[in-house]
């Protein structure tokens, strides 16, 4: 979607190394076999693919345009060009729930880990999210009947906790930022393409960081600022059908 991404990756792969301990990238797959190629040599070596079913119709409905098969030949080609894949899958009442244990097998016959990650009330869409809304610990009780669950040590500077699966070379990684909030532990900060930096998915608090590149301000104050602004809590309330927690979308504000 974003023109230049080939000289942008590259721009930022070469800074692996140099400040920069890794670059990676979330993708619906819909341009994933065209850019995996270069996204491998511009340095990627894993990514995550938000893919929240295996069923054509349902994952039109949820998308509003997808076509599973493009994202599905994009997860492939990535892993060609050797990058490991991540699926990111949002649990969806009523829409995703007999999908767990498909997309289990998709992601173990394909080489690809699965994280888990209950909705969130961000952004105006369409369907109340309070409608979907179901807690991780519900959405993984079909698994956990076939398969035991144990924690493993691993990081990625995200919010997920990790589990090994029982007679499956998946790691699983569950994300609950409502069921058990994790906001005391997070150490995120997100730049929008915009410029903004926000401390919180759920809050609407930012710095203009644009405006001080561009007028020779304080950047490195502006960002002390930001880290030590970072709220206590988001303000998600999704139990209850409200508004959302913020008006813009996870995808403007970004990874």
């Amino acid at each position: 979607m974003r023109r230049g991404i080939d000289m942008l990756a590259m721009r930022l792969g070469a800074m692996i190394g140099h400040g920069l301990d890794e670059l990676t990238l979330t993708t619906n797959g819909m341009r994933l076999a065209e850019y995996a190629p270069m996204l491998a040599t511009a340095g990627v070596r894993r990514i995550n693919v938000s893919l929240d079913t295996l069923d054509p119709a349902a994952f039109r409905h949820i998308t509003r345009v997808g076509d599973i098969d493009v994202a599905l030949g994009g997860i492939a080609a990535a892993r060609a060009a050797g990058i490991a894949v991540k699926i990111n899958m949002v649990a969806l009442a009523g829409l995703n729930e007999d999908q767990l244990l498909p997309m289990l097998n998709y992601c173990a016959a394909s080489g690809c880990d699965l994280t888990l990650i209950e909705t969130m009330p961000l952004g105006e869409v369409e369907s109340d999210r309070s409608d979907h809304y179901i807690p991780l610990h519900h959405f993984i009780a079909p698994l956990r009947e076939a398969h035991a669950l144990y924690p493993v040590d691993k990081r990625t500077g995200g919010p997920a906790h990790y589990f090994a699966i029982e007679d499956s070379p998946v790691t699983l990684g569950l994300i609950t930022p409502l069921s058990d909030n994790f906001c005391a532990t997070c150490n995120r900060i997100r730049l929008t393409v915009e410029g903004r930096v926000y401390m919180c998915l759920g809050q609407d608090d930012h710095v203009d960081l644009r405006a001080a590149l561009r007028g020779a301000g304080d950047v490195d104050g502006l960002i002390d600022l930001a880290l030590a602004g970072k709220p206590r809590a988001h303000d998600f309330h999704i139990e209850r059908k409200s508004t959302p927690a913020v008006a813009r979308h996870m995808s403007a504000t970004g990874g």
